[in-house]
């Protein structure tokens, strides 16, 4: 088989890095291979070009241009690995016990990784706050005798690593919804909810949901077309004030000068020039 791909490779805790020299090796996506990467041997799994376009959540861009493909993943590297992945888990513990003695147990580590020639320890850490853990880090390598690298990740970033399920019983739309045009903000509540305060539009993670990014388009869409809550409108029964917004219909709730609440939708109201006589506020009835 010929060569002819360019192909990436992706490591533990980085993203995609071009790869070319690969000696006498003809590789193919999904082949894992030894590597000599950062300084150290490293186990890692070829992808062909946009095959996971981007990095994952918690993931660092990294340019290694002495970044060499030694060999396939043997027998033996498969044993050590086992066995790393096994010391990792033990870090991992020991790390979190320390951080529970100085009162961070609100700290996760999410994953643990030693390389392949366990010189180099990666700890993924999701907080909220800016916690400096410069000193918990060296003591954790001074007491495994490895270099320790702490990636900080973020509150959503850690949600789609974990995964889970949001308020309305389906998958988190950080797993599921790709590309949003713009993060999610409280702004973007506004036309959903009349109270933004973080306990109504803040989900799992801490931070603003992604569906109202997802959604905000929609409800502005429907904004445009509709009028605001107050307004006086002309329907088919006459005169009435807007007294609620059902944006995903694209229709509103007009209180009538004859005392019934009626839905209209967007086509069937107008803009109303005068005001209706002075009455007493009209009853809790929708038809």
């Amino acid at each position: 088989m010929s060569q002819a791909h360019a192909f990436e490779i992706r490591f533990f805790g980085y993203a995609p890095i071009p790869a070319a020299g690969f000696g006498d090796l003809v590789v193919e996506a999904g082949d894992r291979v030894v590597a000599e990467f950062l300084g150290c041997r490293e186990t890692g799994e070829i992808l062909l070009p946009g095959q996971r376009a981007g990095p994952r959540p918690g993931e660092r861009a990294v340019e290694d241009r002495n970044l060499r493909i030694l060999r396939f993943v043997t027998k033996n590297d498969q044993i050590r690995i086992t066995e790393n992945e096994r010391l990792a888990r033990v870090a991992r513990a020991r790390f979190l016990d320390m951080l529970a003695e100085k009162g961070l147990r609100h700290i996760k580590i999410l994953a643990a990784h030693y390389n392949l020639g366990r010189e180099r320890l990666i700890l993924q850490a999701a907080t909220t706050d800016d916690a400096d853990l410069r000193n918990e880090t060296a003591d954790l390598q001074q007491q495994l005798k490895v270099h320790v690298d702490l990636f900080k990740i973020t509150p959503r970033d850690s949600a789609i690593l974990l995964g889970g399920l949001g308020e309305c019983g389906r998958v988190f739309c950080c797993l599921t919804v790709k590309n949003l045009e713009a993060s999610p903000n409280a702004r973007m509540a506004r036309p959903q909810c009349a109270n933004t305060n973080p306990g109504t539009i803040n989900g799992p993670c801490g931070r603003v949901r992604c569906c109202l990014a997802y959604e905000y388009g929609q409800y502005q869409s429907a904004l445009e077309v509709l009028p605001e809550r107050g307004a006086l409108v002309m329907t088919p029964r006459g005169r009435g004030r807007v007294r609620d917004l059902r944006l995903l219909q694209e229709s509103v709730l007009v209180a009538l000068e004859s005392g019934r609440t009626v839905c209209f939708h967007a086509t069937e109201i107008s803009n109303a020039t005068q005001a209706p006589p002075h009455a007493a506020p009209p009853p809790d009835l929708v038809d």
